[in-house]
């Protein structure tokens, strides 16, 4: 859900010549998906939690503690080549 928020508001910002009508679209996709982003963010612990085996439920639940937190700006360095490789990918249509 995120990525699809967020690659829309990168196809929105390539709109060319920018006018106040992408600038409404812009803003309209930040507002309606900020809020559906939180919420996919926060139901993603419940939904690992329900179909890990018992036994791993702390690693899993770990990983995602420690993905979210990254989100706030607090990035894992040994996940730091992986995430700059992700990001690049991401941002590749904003080069076409």
């Amino acid at each position: 859900m995120t990525g699809c928020i967020i690659l829309a508001l990168l196809f929105t910002a390539k709109i060319a010549p920018a006018t106040s009508q992408s600038y409404i679209l812009y803003v309209a996709i930040l507002f309606i998906g900020f809020p559906l982003s939180i919420v996919s963010n926060l139901s993603s612990g419940p939904m690992m939690d329900r179909v890990t085996p018992l036994e791993q439920k702390p690693m899993i639940q770990g990983i995602n503690a420690a993905i979210y937190d990254s989100v706030g700006g607090r990035v894992i360095i040994c996940w730091y080549p992986t995430c700059q490789k992700v990001l690049a990918c991401t941002h590749l249509p904003l080069l076409l």
